[in-house]
């Protein structure tokens, strides 16, 4: 087991029986232990364990962080976003796709429309699919367009109107729905 060798993203680097897995690594159904990041492997003799040191910085998105995604696709149930940031460390270098879930409402599409920019909280991760959720009371809609003409849309008490089509939509937003000053702060630009 050479510590300076590269390894990349599936390749075993070990057997269960001989290291106890940590970062950087999954264990494969016939035991073997296999590298998730093209980086170094780091044995820890003493302890019997083996990580991964990526070779490049690796942006993680962990079980309980908070993002900002933009909604692309709205099914029933579910939606589909991109996350552009991390909250408070700022915009990703590349952005994840998240599917995004509400527990309280029965059709997600009273919670979200396409385009609209939200903060949900990360309540898994396996697999590489990231699943947000916006239930939580600080989570929600940040930024709604209108579904006709594409205009920022007014909140006004439990809805949000558009100005211009003079139509209401459903969403579930947030106490600072609108406030592009935090939304800017939340994807790294503030200044």
């Amino acid at each position: 087991m050479n510590n300076e060798k590269i390894v990349v993203p599936g390749e075993p680097v070990c057997v269960i029986e001989e290291f106890t897995p940590k970062t950087g690594v999954v264990i494969n159904s016939n035991g073997s232990v296999s590298s998730i990041y093209v980086g170094k492997p780091l044995f820890d003799f003493k302890r019997r364990e083996v990580s991964i040191t990526p070779v490049k910085n690796v942006e993680t998105i962990r079980k309980g962080d908070y993002v900002v995604a933009e909604v692309k696709h709205v099914h029933e149930r579910v939606a589909i976003a991109s996350i552009l940031g991390k909250i408070p460390t700022g915009p990703l270098k590349y952005p994840r796709t998240a599917v995004v879930l509400s527990r309280r409402e029965k059709s997600i599409e009273d919670a979200l429309g396409v385009g609209d920019i939200l903060v949900g909280l990360v309540i898994n991760t396996k697999n590489g699919m990231v699943t947000v959720d916006i239930s939580p009371y600080n989570c929600g809609v940040l930024l709604s367009k209108c579904n006709t003409c594409g205009r920022i849309l007014v909140k006004k008490v439990k809805e949000l109107y558009c100005q211009r089509c003079r139509k209401t939509e459903k969403r579930k937003t947030l106490i600072d729905y609108g406030n592009t000053n935090k939304l800017l702060n939340y994807v790294g630009f503030a200044k």
